[in-house]
């Protein structure tokens, strides 16, 4: 029925019911629009919705007339979570479903097997004759019909016979209009002929469809299918703003979100800034992602998680930043330290104390104030309670949370908070259906699995382009269709038998999805319509899906398969190629910054050296402008933490141990003990900075790691030549290149022939050639060296990595040193420390001038472990 004929059965007053929410939508938007071209500033709303819409009226209407004193009383309907409840734990209480492992999914699954069984009017005795599950099946349905029996409960699936046998108490309309519908369950038709027995005229919509002209594409894969899409639809637009331009994509619930990216990047890029928070986006989509996911709601459940004496890191981290936790503008720069600051604390487990204690030196009030509110909140709350109780508890907490925020909501944001507390009182509403009160984990985690089933699409006017589902297109029109994945493997779709009724049953009954012919007739059929949806369609598949080569659906013209058309040139580029072709570019070498000023103050050490030789821009931007990305915690001790646990005990241990007189002194016993005092001493104040992460187990563990290797350690140091240990994490400074460097050197020894020994601990493996070339790898011990003066007779790294023990470096008069490149053996100490010199004055020197080039010494193998590449912008320029 063409939507004029729609128009017009409304404006006689009859009631329209329509196939999905979509066209109910177009049809009373199109009824506004007549009206207001003839003149009328108001007007009555039309009677249009969908069906499962119409039939919960028709429910409401005849409870109303219950409530006015007309028997019989009406059952109580069950909302979808209620029923979802009753049936889990009618399948947790059965002696099938008892060892479920996921006995919700079962629920769910056992749901719709009994909405197919009422739909298409299949007898629970003929379930029989299937295996073990339809048996099992079998007794839940009947056990769900006793009990809905016995509490006078409905669901949706038994409302339309429900209905049927309540017509007489209900008040219908003269005329009944459907549209969009492809086919009718025996259920649907029994209530229509019902209805029709009445004296209503029922009518279906039986207009012939009109094949407009079909183009065929074929895209390289899905994405770029997509990505065509979007660009054909936005050269429409341009040509004319007027177009009304769908998008059909068969497996829109897995590719939502990839399609509003492509379209909204094809027609107005800048929507997808994340600042564009009131811009709407172009595009409408006809399913809706998960309430749970929406940034709101999934921030409110993500605190309504934290609750107790821990937290995770990336979930404090996350509400940190979050905009709909009280207090965040007026404090938005401080959280965004603090949550670099806990990283930076390296746990991934977040005590209380400690995230009350930073968020104290990083002065935010407001977030201690509103977070020890909600805590607090959340521990008034009873040990176990109703779904009533604990929707209040959940609102109260979440208010002193401060939750929405304190800026002001866009449209797409209010919606969602409605949305959310729509959900909570329907939570509320689930006491009827309990059987015992829930403690809080099981009460959050039914609240989290309602918002994760509810769809939410916050509704807008005025998207000129719609991208919908195969049945969300049902009984639209455009002016511009285009259709995808109609490639052999997706049209038509393979059959899905439900698992709870047997196949011989569902082909008898020709249930949808059961078989391949059942598929073929269902996609054949939605192909008619959707063809004749628009003037003109174009019809696209994807030429592979990974090493998979597709070709086109057999339900597309026979001529197709062996030719590639396409769609005509419209001109259109996507956002990076429209950028692209509109620079005008100008070439500017931009590699120096301002020097420094005489006697600036420089931080980083030896480590700015480092970073000069790796890459000059690396040393500015992180020395000069602070720029460094946040730490990412890992689980347990990463191997920073283990260096620093290491130098922690080899500072204790020779404070104990001053001289290798000493160490050959003491027996394997006293050894021992000198060696567990200083890794306790170590671990010690580990556990004071770490208390989430260095429980007993893993400081046992740890434990035992460091002393054995400490002990093979100190095997190594009694072999040497007699030593003692001059000084341990010495400060010390170098003049160099017109800047000082302030640093810490890990040890000095004294030598019994003389001179000194410079010792730096490394935990990591040390390559071949550190110090070489006029770029260093490892230039901090040639800088402690030059720091000692002349004295210094040997330069070594204590390599500390297991199966790895030993002095790599170069030395005077001492046997046994692994040299770090060749000839280091026989290098003349004096002419060694005028090429350091050398190397470090030109190192040094650049940095104080504003040498920031972007030269990364090794390529990508340097760029491969830089977090600066967002700030340099070296892919851009490789890429070029």
């Amino acid at each position: 029925m063409a939507l004029n004929d729609l128009l017009n059965a409304l404006e006689a007053r009859a009631t329209v019911v329509t196939v999905n929410d979509r066209l109910a939508r177009r049809v009373r938007e199109a009824y506004g629009e007549r009206c207001r071209a003839a003149g009328q500033d108001a007007w009555e709303t039309p009677s249009v919705l969908p069906f499962g819409g119409w039939l919960m009226s028709l429910y409401a209407a005849r409870r109303d007339a219950a409530f006015s004193g007309a028997p019989p009383a009406v059952g109580v309907l069950l909302s979808p979570p209620q029923a979802e409840i009753v049936w889990a734990r009618l399948i947790r209480q059965s002696r099938d479903g008892g060892e479920l492992l996921q006995p919700v999914a079962a629920a769910e699954a056992a749901a719709e097997a009994w909405r197919l069984c009422q739909a298409w009017r299949i007898p629970l005795e003929r379930l029989a004759a299937g295996n073990d599950d339809s048996l099992a099946f079998a007794g839940w349905a009947r056990a769900w019909q006793r009990l809905c029996a016995q509490k006078g409960w409905l669901d949706s699936a038994m409302l339309p016979d429900w209905l049927r046998d309540e017509l007489d108490h209900v008040t219908l309309p003269e005329q009944l209009v459907l549209a969009g519908f492809d086919e009718w369950t025996p259920q649907q038709t029994a209530l229509l002929d019902a209805i029709s027995a009445r004296g209503v005229a029922v009518s279906h919509d039986e207009s012939p469809v009109e094949q407009g002209t079909v183009t065929f594409y074929k895209a390289a894969d899905a994405e770029a299918e997509l990505q065509a899409a979007a660009q054909w639809a936005a050269a429409g637009l341009r040509a004319d703003s007027r177009l009304r331009i769908g998008i059909v994509v068969p497996d829109l619930e897995t590719r939502r979100e990839a399609a509003i990216r492509a379209v909204t990047a094809a027609i107005d890029p800048a929507a997808l800034a994340p600042a564009a928070r009131e811009q709407a986006r172009p595009v409408n989509v006809s399913l809706g992602a998960a309430l749970a996911s929406a940034p709101l709601v999934y921030d409110a459940l993500l605190a309504l998680r934290c609750g107790g004496a821990t937290f995770d890191l990336a979930d404090v981290g996350r509400l940190l930043r979050s905009p709909f936790v009280g207090g965040a503008e007026q404090e938005r720069v401080r959280r965004a330290q603090l949550d670099v600051d806990l990283r930076d604390h390296g746990e991934i487990r977040v005590t209380g104390g400690t995230l009350n204690r930073y968020a104290e030196r990083a002065e935010c009030p407001l977030w201690r104030h509103h977070w020890q509110a909600f805590q607090n909140a959340l521990a008034a709350a009873p040990r176990k309670g109703g779904a009533r109780v604990w929707a209040e508890v959940i609102d109260a907490a979440l208010s002193a949370l401060g939750w929405p925020g304190d800026r002001g909501l866009d449209s797409s944001e209010k919606q969602t908070l409605d949305a959310f507390r729509n959900l909570l009182m329907d939570f509320a509403r689930l006491d009827p259906v309990l059987d015992a009160p829930m403690d809080r984990a099981a009460a959050l985690g039914l609240l989290r699995r309602m918002a994760a089933q509810r769809k939410f699409q916050p509704q807008q006017a005025g998207a000129p382009i719609q991208v919908l589902g195969v049945l969300e297109a049902a009984g639209l029109d455009f002016d511009r269709l285009w259709v995808t994945g109609l490639d052999d493997r997706r049209w038509p779709a393979r059959p899905e038998p439900n698992p709870f009724i047997p196949l011989a049953v569902q082909r008898e009954h020709g249930l949808p999805h059961a078989t391949a012919e059942r598929e073929l007739a269902f996609a054949a059929a939605i192909g008619r319509r959707l063809f004749g949806a628009a003037p003109e369609v174009v019809a696209s598949w994807p030429a592979r899906e990974g090493d998979v080569v597709l070709r086109p659906s057999p339900l597309l013209e026979v001529g197709v398969r062996d030719s590639e058309f396409g769609v005509r040139d419209e001109g259109s580029l996507d956002w990076r190629g429209q950028i692209h072709l509109a620079a005008r570019l100008e070439s500017l070498v931009d590699d120096r910054a301002p020097p420094l000023a005489p006697g600036a103050a420089i931080h980083g050490g030896t480590g700015l050296l480092k970073d000069q030789a790796s890459c000059p821009f690396k040393a500015f931007a992180r020395r000069r402008l602070a720029a460094e990305a946040p730490a990412l915690p890992a689980p347990g001790l990463d191997p920073a933490v283990r260096g620093q646990l290491m130098h922690a005990a080899l500072e204790a241990l020779w404070q104990t141990v001053v001289d290798q007189a000493t160490l050959a002194g003491m027996d394997s016993a006293s050894r021992a003990a000198v060696v567990g005092r200083a890794v306790d001493a170590a671990l010690e104040r580990e556990a004071a900075r770490r208390p989430a992460t260095l429980s007993p187990r893993l400081r046992e563990l740890e434990r035992a790691r460091l002393a054995d290797l400490l002990e093979q350690w100190l095997e190594l140091e009694l072999a040497r030549s007699p030593f003692r240990v001059l000084a341990r994490e010495s400060d010390a400074e170098l003049a160099v290149g017109g800047i000082t460097l302030r640093f810490r050197i890990d040890r000095i020894d004294a030598l019994d022939g003389g001179g000194q020994a410079v010792i730096d601990y490394k935990t990591g493996r040390i390559g071949g050639g550190v110090w070489e070339g006029e770029r260093p790898d490892e230039p901090q011990l040639p800088a402690y060296a030059l720091a000692r003066g002349d004295d210094v007779s040997a330069v070594l790294f204590a390599s500390l990595r297991r199966g790895e023990l030993a002095y790599r470096g170069v030395a005077l008069d001492w046997e046994g040193i692994r040299p770090l490149y060749k000839g280091a053996e026989t290098a003349d100490p004096a002419e060694l420390r005028r090429e350091w010199r050398d190397t470090l004055e030109a190192l040094a020197s650049a940095f104080r001038d504003g040498h920031v080039a972007v030269d990364p010494k090794n390529g990508n193998g340097t760029c491969a472990h830089c977090d600066l590449g967002p700030l340099c912008r070296i892919a851009e320029r490789n890429d070029g």
